[in-house]
């Protein structure tokens, strides 16, 4: 588990400080997100490469995360989103 938080931090985006995406995740709470990916304003998967570079870029300052279950998650988006 905390080799995949220490690979988050050498992803491109936590070297670089360069956001690989548009979405602002400080933009609106886990609630108004949800809303947004049911009404199609914003994709599962975009909304989970933003956390995941989130992770990247503030995690090797914050050492918050330390399991980070990607291919799980691209899994359950893959599968089918629960309604709701």
């Amino acid at each position: 588990p905390l080799d995949r938080a220490r690979a988050a931090s050498q992803h491109p985006a936590a070297q670089t400080g360069d956001s690989m995406t548009t979405l602002d995740l400080g933009d609106a709470d886990a609630t108004e997100w949800a809303a947004r990916v049911a009404r199609r304003a914003v994709s599962a998967t975009e909304l989970l490469d933003a956390a995941l570079e989130a992770v990247a870029r503030l995690n090797p300052r914050l050492n918050a995360v330390t399991l980070v279950r990607e291919g799980a998650a691209r899994r359950a988006i893959a599968e089918g989103l629960p309604r709701g």
